[in-house]
């Protein structure tokens, strides 16, 4: 997550998502994975441009006019938070030290200790070979071992993924592949405005029926509806 990214519409269907978790009794801490453009090219791109488009209000009016607020001053991850659109409002805000990941890691795990359901927001999502020697790029995702150790702690984990340009079959066997030493099978719920934007879900068994409940409540709802198309569960799992 970038502050420069606040207050879209990535941000409308993250925030939708972890209330309907929310409303299953479970309580959420967030990890923005706060990071800064890596090169002078990247702070230049217009990433971050998609705005939460009027006729998506009624999907959750409280959440649109917030956002809204946000995308229209300074567009900042502080300004969400004190939004307060979490129950918990347990947010983990410190920017990634590339020099001490570990370190930065371990603060986040203490920081969120009570929460049920941790929600990691990389840049880009679960770790890739091509940045695994690079500082600066690694910060644009999650590592699984810090997914992990979030699950050995008994919390599930919900981490945002990009959506690479592969047809989703190949695309979720290969990410699946991925997390399978976790030792839980993953379920993913999916956003197509602006970009295509899953969100890979690890359930501790403990909490894995309500965060079941909470993605098919979400997708019977007005997000998922027709007329919004904004979410869709795209695998088969």
């Amino acid at each position: 997550m970038q502050d420069r990214y606040a207050g879209d519409i990535g941000d409308f269907g993250k925030f939708g998502l972890l209330r309907f978790v929310e409303d299953e009794d479970l309580s959420v801490g967030v990890n923005w994975y706060l990071t800064k453009p890596i090169n002078e090219i990247e702070s230049k791109k217009n990433d971050g441009k998609h705005e939460i488009k009027d006729k998506y209000r009624e999907c959750d009016i409280e959440l649109f006019n917030a956002l809204k607020d946000v995308f229209n001053a300074e567009r900042n991850i502080k300004s969400i938070e004190i939004k307060q659109l979490l129950k918990t409002n347990m947010y983990y805000s410190k920017l990634i030290n590339i020099d001490n990941r570990d370190g930065w890691h371990n603060d986040a795990l203490q920081q969120l200790s009570n929460c049920d359901v941790i929600f990691l927001d990389p840049d880009n999502g679960l770790e890739v070979d091509s940045a695994k020697h690079n500082k600066k790029m690694l910060s644009k995702y999650v590592l699984l071992e810090e997914v992990k150790s979030y699950l050995d702690k008994k919390k599930s984990v919900i981490f945002y993924n990009q959506r690479s340009r592969k047809k989703p079959k190949p695309y979720f066997e290969d990410l699946y592949n991925r997390l399978k030493s976790t030792n839980i099978k993953p379920f993913s719920i999916s956003f197509h405005r602006g970009t295509v934007r899953d969100y890979i879900i690890l359930a501790n068994a403990k909490h894995e029926e309500q965060l079941r409940n909470a993605c098919t409540k979400m997708l019977e709802s007005e997000w998922g509806s027709k007329k919004m198309k904004l979410c869709q569960k795209d695998n088969d799992d």
